[in-house]
């Protein structure tokens, strides 16, 4: 259960990055969707499988870290970061 957790909350670095610079700068899209993709597949064995539900409720909590991400994305846009250097640069 543990590595399941584990795995299931590899994107939530990503997340806390991207809330705290208020950027996405860097991150690729393309495989923030390769991840969720490969979520979604994998959810959906677990269901036809008939799997326990620990994996279904770690599944489920990528595929919503997964759209967290991409909403991010979408509020923050992908310019640059607001950085006190990159003002500073600014006033030049």
């Amino acid at each position: 259960m543990v590595s399941l957790l584990v795995e299931a909350c590899l994107g939530i670095p990503q997340l806390l990055r991207n809330y705290q610079r208020h950027a996405t700068t860097g991150m690729s899209v393309r495989m923030v969707l390769m991840w969720l993709i490969g979520d979604c597949a994998k959810t959906v064995y677990f269901i036809v499988r008939s799997s326990p539900v620990q994996f279904w409720v770690c599944a489920i909590l990528q595929i919503t870290i997964d759209i967290l991400i991409l909403a991010q994305v979408h509020f923050y846009g992908k310019g640059a970061a607001s950085l006190p250097y990159a003002s500073a640069q600014s006033v030049r």
